[in-house]
């Protein structure tokens, strides 16, 4: 909220996915929905309610090759209006 000063806001990742609203929780979505909240470190967390967000970013396990262009500092990004 700080940084968003009252603007709109839109996550862009994986060229077309969006979520242009925060949660409060979890259960602010449905089952398999994408959401973004602030966690309680205060970072922003994108996810699934009970799914595999990092199958939203194409992410590897630790123990697959990791192939450039899959990490995601690459692929999320945060528009103000």
């Amino acid at each position: 909220e700080e940084n968003r000063k009252g603007r709109g806001f839109k996550i862009v990742f994986r060229g077309d996915e969006t979520i242009d609203q925060l949660s409060e929780s979890y259960a602010d979505v449905a089952e398999g929905e994408k959401l973004a909240l602030f966690n309680s470190a205060g970072y922003l967390e994108i996810a699934i309610n009970k799914g595999n967000a990092a199958g939203l970013f194409g992410l590897k396990g630790y123990s697959e090759k990791i192939r450039q262009g899959q990490l995601a500092y690459q692929t999320v990004r945060v528009y103000f209006q």
